[in-house]
């Protein structure tokens, strides 16, 4: 499950995003509740049968502005 977040070691809140699959597996995804110009914070969970499991690191990424 994604999350984003602009404050480090915050609570983040779930990304909004839209994915693309082939074969049921999702292969790329793209948040769409950002702000360009804003620098994010974004960690993922897996999620086994409805269980959700430990966050990852947190990653940074600038959205870019057009």
């Amino acid at each position: 499950m994604p999350r984003h977040g602009t404050v480090p070691g915050a609570e983040r809140t779930t990304a909004a995003f839209i994915c693309r699959t082939l074969q049921a597996v999702p292969t790329t995804c793209m948040d769409t509740d950002v702000v360009a110009g804003t620098t994010y914070l974004f960690q993922v969970t897996p999620v086994l049968w409805g269980v959700e499991g430990a966050r990852s690191n947190e990653a940074p990424a600038k959205i870019p502005t057009p």
